[in-house]
C-alpha cells in the first residue's frame, strides 16, 4: 500500500502532485491510505487525510489524520499535528469554508480499549500555523457517529452528522452557536448517513443512506430539501426505484440542475439529474462495468464539463481498504456531450472610467442558445470579497456559492451565468467590498 494520490487535470491532461501518503512507503505518514475531504479556503487548496485502521486494537504506531495545503508544484505542508494530537483520529471526513475559515470534521476510531475520555467527533476551526480549535465536541458514548458532510448557505455552517443508531442529524451554526436542524433520521432511523449535502436552487439538499446497518425496509438512498425549523422533504423515491442504490454518496449543482451519484453494488453507481420537478438518470449503471465501479464517491465541474470519480467499494462490515491487489482501481468520467454549437454572434458591456464597489448589468440571456458572463477584475493590491445576485422573471436568485468570493489581488475571475440560471431574461449585479471593474459579455450559437 502506497498511501493517498492527489490529482490536477488542466483540460487535457492529469498530474500527480504529492508523494503517495504524503511520505515515502513504509513510513508513518505512508499510512495515509485515502484523501476523503478537499476544501479551498482564502484561495489555497487544502487535503484532509485518512490513516489506516489497525486489524487489532493497538494502533500506537499509527499517526492519526492529516491535513495538507498546496503549496504549488509538488510542494505541500501538514498544518495539523497527527491525528490533531490523537492517534485515534483516524480521518479528516468532511471539510468546508465557512465566514473566510477552515473547518474540518474528525473521525474518532473506537478500538477496543479506547479511553472513554476521548470525543466521538469533533469539528475544527483552522486559525493557522498548525493550531485547529474544537467548536463542537461530542462525548465519548455507545453511538457510532461521525460528521457526513458541510455546507454553507446565506449565514449559516450546516453539518450532516452520520448515526448508525439512530439516524442521521443536521445541525446548523452561525458562528457562534450550534442548533439541530432535522429529527434523528429525518424521521427513519434507516437514514443513517448523509454523506452529500449542497445548496440548489437557493435550498439545502442532503443524500442520505444505510451503507453500513441492514435496512429492513430496504428503501435505499433518499435526497431531501430543507424546508427550515427541522422539516425536511423528501424529493426522489426511496433508492431511484431500487434499494440496491444503497446510498446518495455525491452531489453537485451543474447547468442549473442539481446531480446526485449512488453506491450500488448490484448494477453500479448511478448518475441521477434534478431539475427541481423530476430526475433523470444519466449514466449506465457503473459507467457500464458494474463491478468496476459501484459507487461515484465524488463529483465536480471543472471548465463546464462534470466529472464523477469512481471506485469499487468493499462489503459493509468487511475490514481493510479497497487497493488494486484486492479489486480494481478507481476511474474518473467526464460527462460526454454533443459538439457545443458554433458562435455566431457576440455582444458587450462598454468600457468604464474608473473602479466601482457596485455594479449593474441590465442586459443578459441564458437561453435560446445564447451565454452570459460576467467577468470582474481586482484591481487593488489585496484581496477583495464580492457577492453576485441575478435577477430574472421568476424573481432573484442569489447562488451560494457566488456569495463571499475572494478574488486575489491583481487579477481576474470569470463566471458563466447559464450555471446558474436560465431564462432569456436575467440581469446581473455585483457587489463587492473594494472597488473593482466588472463586464458583462453575452454570445450567441447555432
Amino acid at each position: 500500500m502506497t498511501g493517498c494520490q492527489v490529482w490536477s487535470f488542466d483540460g487535457a491532461g492529469w498530474t500527480w502532485l504529492n508523494e503517495a501518503g504524503f511520505g515515502g512507503p513504509g513510513t508513518r505518514d505512508g499510512r495515509q491510505v485515502a484523501s476523503w475531504a478537499m476544501a479551498v479556503c482564502d484561495n489555497k487548496l487544502y487535503v484532509g487525510t485518512s490513516a489506516a485502521t489497525p486489524d487489532t486494537a493497538d494502533i500506537s504506531s499509527y499517526p492519526g489524520c492529516q491535513v495538507w495545503r498546496y503549496d504549488g508544484g509538488t510542494s505541500w505542508t501538514q498544518v495539523n499535528i497527527d491525528g490533531f494530537g490523537n492517534n485515534h483520529n483516524t480521518m479528516v471526513r468532511s471539510m468546508a469554508t465557512y465566514d473566510n475559515k477552515l473547518y474540518a470534521g474528525i473521525y474518532y476510531y473506537d478500538p477496543a480499549g479506547a479511553p472513554s475520555s476521548n470525543k466521538r467527533y469533533q469539528i475544527l476551526r483552522y486559525d493557522g500555523g498548525t493550531s485547529w480549535n474544537p467548536v463542537r465536541e461530542t462525548p465519548f458514548g455507545e453511538k457510532v457517529e461521525y460528521p457526513d458532510s458541510m455546507a454553507v448557505m446565506g449565514s449559516k455552517l450546516y453539518v450532516a452528522i452520520a448515526n448508525y443508531m439512530t439516524g442521521v442529524t443536521v445541525l446548523s451554526y452561525d458562528g457562534a452557536t450550534w442548533e439541530q436542524v432535522s429529527t434523528p433520521g429525518l424521521g427513519d432511523r434507516w437514514n443513517s448517513s448523509g454523506r452529500c449535502m449542497t445548496v440548489f436552487d437557493d435550498k439545502l439538499y442532503l443524500g442520505t443512506g444505510t451503507d453500513v446497518l441492514e435496512d429492513p425496509i430496504k428503501a435505499g438512498c433518499r435526497v431531501w430539501r430543507y424546508d427550515g425549523g427541522t422539516s425536511w422533504s423528501q424529493v426522489n423515491t426511496d433508492g431511484f426505484g431500487t434499494s440496491n442504490n444503497k446510498t446518495a454518496d455525491s452531489m453537485i449543482v451543474f447547468k442549473s440542475d442539481l446531480y446526485v451519484g449512488t453506491w450500488n453494488q448490484v448494477t453500479g453507481c448511478e448518475i441521477w439529474r434534478f431539475d427541481g420537478i423530476s430526475w433523470q438518470q444519466v449514466n449506465a449503471g457503473g459507467f457500464g462495468s458494474p463491478n468496476d465501479n459501484s459507487a461515484a464517491g465524488t463529483l465536480a465541474v471543472y471548465n463546464f464539463e462534470m466529472y464523477a470519480g469512481a471506485y469499487q467499494n468493499i462489503q459493509p462490515g468487511s475490514s481493510g481498504f479497497q487497493t488494486s491487489a484486492q479489486g480494481r482501481p478507481c476511474q474518473v468520467w467526464r460527462e460526454s456531450a454533443p459538439q457545443p454549437a458554433q458562435r455566431v454572434a457576440a455582444t458587450d458591456s462598454i468600457g468604464v472610467s474608473e473602479p466601482r464597489q457596485k455594479w449593474y448589468l441590465a442586459e443578459g440571456s441564458t437561453d435560446g442558445g445564447m451565454e452570459t458572463f460576467v467577468l470582474i477584475q481586482n484591481p487593488n493590491d489585496t484581496d477583495v470579497q464580492v457577492n453576485i445576485k441575478f435577477q430574472t422573471d421568476t424573481g432573484e436568485k442569489a447562488p451560494a456559492d457566488l456569495q463571499g468570493i475572494g478574488i486575489p489581488a491583481r487579477s481576474r475571475l470569470t463566471y458563466k451565468v447559464n450555471n446558474y440560471v436560465a431564462s432569456y431574461n436575467v440581469s446581473s449585479v455585483v457587489d463587492a467590498d473594494k472597488p473593482v471593474i466588472v463586464e458583462r459579455a453575452l454570445y450567441i450559437s447555432q
